[in-house]
């Protein structure tokens, strides 16, 4: 039985970091027993089927890409059931889209604050599970919080709402 995920590699295609055509990337992905694959812009964004979960995928993508491509690449793998509640969990209005971003992680986050949000506003932040949530209203170029939360949380991986929204409708093609 094969099991749909969302997976999202970090820092590929950026700038002339760790080019990656897309093409190349379902190709390495199906040789990695995944099925139905598809990605979704330049960014590492994928709808799959495996026959493996969570952190099992994660692993096994990630010593596939290192394998293939002589490069470690951070992946991070979230079930649908997963991917459909954050919108739920988003503590931030939904209504611009171009102002709300999440971070991704693989493990768990602590649900510590790290910073005095006060210091950042109108920018927010909220840690939520395995994602921190951020409010950007002048966007992500711009913004003095995500630099800071990307420092203190190297391993995480971007998405604004636009692409989680995007991925989600996939991923309802993918199961539908």
């Amino acid at each position: 039985m094969t099991h749909p995920a969302i997976v999202l590699l970090r820092a590929i295609n950026l700038g002339s970091h760790h080019k990656l055509p897309m093409a190349q990337l379902v190709a390495l992905l199906e040789q990695a027993q995944c099925t139905e694959v598809q990605t979704y812009i330049q960014s590492g964004n994928v709808i799959l089927r495996s026959k493996l979960q969570g952190d099992a995928l994660r692993k096994h993508l990630e010593s596939q890409l290192l394998a293939k491509l002589g490069v470690e690449i951070p992946v991070v793998v979230c079930s649908l059931d997963h991917w459909h509640t954050l919108a739920a969990r988003c503590p931030f209005e939904q209504d611009n889209p171009t102002h709300l971003h999440v971070m991704f992680f693989a493990q768990p986050l602590a649900p510590v604050p790290l910073l005095e949000p006060l210091r950042y506003a109108p920018e927010r932040f909220a840690i939520d599970q395995r994602e921190i949530f951020l409010h950007l209203p002048k966007g992500m170029g711009v913004s003095k919080l995500a630099p800071v939360i990307s420092r203190k949380y190297p391993e995480g991986t971007a998405r604004n709402w636009r692409t989680v929204l995007a991925l989600t409708a996939l991923a309802e093609k993918l199961t539908a």
